[in-house]
């Protein structure tokens, strides 16, 4: 963990109606993953899009409690994880980027394997699929026709039930316009 320069791993936690599982996210990430690997300068930011529970409070909580490795970014309104991500990226500090999901549907352990296969086996780009989600069937329904638009328009190769993905970054973006 570090505040200032290149870190080893950024990780990206867009939010958008979070509040409870924020401080569980950030906390299993510091036992699951950074303890896992106590060499590595690492950073994690939040990205509320637009949030009206009190997701940001608990992220402002966070910030508070661990200002060296937590950036905390604001949308005033809701612009979709798209951008939340987009934003998060533009921040990233790290030769590495992880997004995670802040709801606990990917488990941070994963992190793990995806650096072993970035470090081991030399991959760029590592993509963990998931294998199943527990959702509503409103949800289950919205996300197929998501990604089979995805898959069709843009990623032949997209996994069908959603992805996480870690690259390791070439250049890092300038600073966040607020939105």
């Amino acid at each position: 963990m570090t505040s200032e320069g290149t870190v080893d791993l950024s990780v990206i936690v867009p939010v958008y109606y979070n509040e409870g599982s924020l401080g569980c996210t950030y906390d299993a990430l510091v036992k699951q993953v950074f303890a896992q690997h106590s060499g590595m300068k690492w950073e994690v930011i939040f990205v509320d899009d637009g949030s009206e529970d009190g997701s940001w409070r608990e992220i402002c909580d966070l910030h508070q409690a661990h200002r060296d490795g937590l950036t905390a970014i604001k949308f005033r309104r809701n612009f979709g994880q798209v951008s939340a991500l987009l934003a998060g990226m533009q921040q990233a500090r790290g030769r590495c980027v992880v997004m995670l999901s802040a709801d606990g549907q990917d488990p941070p352990a994963i992190i793990n394997d995806m650096l072993r296969y970035h470090k081991e086996e030399k991959y760029e780009i590592v993509i963990a699929a998931r294998a199943g989600r527990d959702e509503t069937w409103e949800r289950r329904v919205t996300s197929r026709g998501f990604y089979y638009l995805m898959r069709a328009l843009c990623f032949q190769n997209m996994p069908a039930g959603g992805l996480t993905l870690f690259f390791r970054q070439a250049h890092v973006g300038s600073a966040v316009e607020e939105q």
